[in-house]
């Protein structure tokens, strides 16, 4: 932050999101693969399979639980 700013921040997500999909759109008509937009089923299999790692770290860093917290209020109040 000391160095950037918002607007930095938002042209470097810009940026980086359209990279994502013109890799993703140059794979899909390279090679085809079946793409799958999970459900709210899959995702939920998901989250148990991989909880473990979450619960880990957590439990590993300090203010593990805070840091955590914070980063999915982010989540969920950004698209």
């Amino acid at each position: 932050d000391k160095f950037s700013s918002a607007a930095f921040s938002e042209r470097f997500g810009k940026s980086f999101d359209q990279n994502v999909e013109e890799a993703r759109e140059k794979i899909v008509s390279a090679y085809h693969p079946e793409v799958i937009e999970p459900d709210a089923a899959l995702v939920a299999k998901w989250k148990a399979a991989v909880e473990v790692a979450t619960t880990d770290w957590i439990a590993n860093n300090p203010d593990g639980q805070a840091i955590y917290d914070a980063f999915s209020k982010a989540l969920e109040t950004h698209d």
